[in-house]
């Protein structure tokens, strides 16, 4: 298949030249382990569990990924602090000390503004202080809503959060604001008691915890505000749990996680004292992820990959088989999986006509020359992601695609997770030869 200018897309060409055994960790699930004082992390799918830092603290709550800085914030209520250190847990230091007579629970990042947001429950406040702890500024200060999880949406500059308690008639409710605290609005009611709180704002779902119900539920943005009674418009995803709390989402992936402290013992339930996901519509099982025999709290997701092995993680449940290997095609789009996440894809979202490279002109020192642009995945071990170009009937060759140098790399734009758009034009302006081809390989091997 080669390249044409009548063509809306290039063509994409996987070759295979054996399985990588690169397990090397980057990325994967991170949680607070309330019980034993750690914080911890596993891959996607729970495996290879490991202490981030022992003695993280004598009663830690909420935590939240920077990862443009490489750093993990989090919440100690045993010491009311709150705490900075890099992902690997070491250089901890701490960025407010927020007692006495506090509770410090949960807490999310605003790198662009270099803002901390975070939910005192015991002073019945929702925070904002710069990422050195400068600055305070109280949003909100009332004893209906008691901050306990919150999130942010930062496309639209709104705050969620749900509260602790609440007296009697406002108990389990979600709130939303605008980042400077004005507009507040009580957008979900009737929970037994909300724990974790996370919005898709370009999905346009909100997603929270209810807890007491032992349920797992989301709701439209356009249907804000209802009753999590209002079974017409809330969905439960996952039921049967025992006291479900921290929430995240993995939204290229289509994952929702949580954790479930187990403390209430209800018989039958699942997932209890553990690290739980499932899909975000709730189509998919309920995987238990890591079985803690302690109380977790929280739950965050680094979505980068190092391997195709925790590529597979992510995107696959556990047991899949022959359906997550490189050269199957999972969702039947003509795009094999290696070629899925080279390219930023799905595996089981029918999505090629987002991810397959596109054919474009390039304009350059008074020329024409036929170029391709595309989303590519690096850092994946054992994964090379190249352009290769061929003159009329001669041999394909690399156009030097390895570490986006060589003088047809036009341009390289870093995306989220570790993709970047890049642009690659052939050698030849169109001038000098009509006859040229281009076209987008992925090899997976040693």
């Amino acid at each position: 298949m080669g390249y044409g200018w009548g063509m809306k897309r290039a063509a994409a060409m996987m070759m295979l030249l054996g399985m990588s055994g690169a397990t090397a960790p980057a990325g994967g699930i991170y949680w607070t382990n309330r019980g034993a004082g750690l914080v911890e992390r596993a891959r996607y799918d729970g495996v290879g569990r490991a202490t981030v830092r022992s003695g993280a603290g004598t009663n830690v709550r909420g935590l939240a990924l920077e990862l443009g800085s490489g750093r993990i914030y989090y919440a100690d209520n045993g010491a009311d602090m709150l705490y900075r250190m890099n992902l690997d847990g070491s250089d901890r230091v701490t960025v407010l000390s927020v007692g006495p007579s506090a509770f410090p629970a949960d807490v999310r990042v605003d790198a662009v503004a270099g803002h901390l947001y975070y939910c005192d429950q015991q002073k019945a406040h929702l925070r904002r202080v710069g990422l050195d702890g400068s600055n305070p500024v109280v949003l909100v200060s009332d004893a209906v809503s008691q901050p306990y999880y919150l999130d942010l949406d930062g496309a639209g500059r709104k705050i969620y959060w749900g509260d602790f308690d609440g007296v009697s008639v406002n108990t389990g409710n979600v709130f939303r604001m605008n980042y400077d605290g004005s507009g507040r609005e009580t957008v979900v009611t009737g929970n037994l008691e909300t724990r974790g709180v996370c919005v898709d704002a370009a999905g346009g779902w909100l997603y929270w915890v209810n807890r007491n119900a032992g349920k797992v539920m989301r709701c439209r943005l356009g249907d804000l505000p209802v009753s999590a009674l209002d079974g017409t418009k809330v969905q439960t995803l996952y039921g049967n749990l025992d006291t479900p709390h921290g929430l995240t989402l993995d939204v290229a992936a289509g994952r929702v996680y949580w954790v479930d402290t187990g403390t209430n013992g209800f018989p039958g339930t699942v997932g209890d004292q553990g690290v739980s996901r499932g899909r975000m519509d709730g189509s998919g099982v309920h995987e238990v992820l890591v079985s803690l025999g302690s109380e977790p709290w929280d739950v965050e997701v680094d979505p980068r990959v190092a391997s195709y092995v925790e590529w597979v993680a992510r995107f696959f449940e556990r047991g899949v088989g022959l359906e997550s290997g490189a050269g199957a095609d999972a969702d039947g789009d003509g795009v094999v999986n290696v070629l899925e996440c080279a390219l930023g894809g799905h595996p089981q979202v029918a999505d090629a006509g987002k991810v397959l490279p596109v054919a474009v002109r390039h304009a350059e020192g008074g020329e024409e020359y036929a170029a391709v642009e595309f989303v590519r995945r690096v850092g994946v071990a054992g994964m090379a992601v190249v352009v290769q170009w061929r003159n009329g009937d001669e041999p394909w060759v690399d156009l030097g695609m390895e570490g986006a140098s060589g003088l047809t790399t036009v341009r390289v734009t870093p995306l989220a997770e570790n993709l970047e758009r890049v642009l690659v034009r052939a050698p030849l302006a169109v001038s000098a030869s009509g006859r040229q081809q281009l076209r987008v390989a992925a090899r997976l091997g040693p």
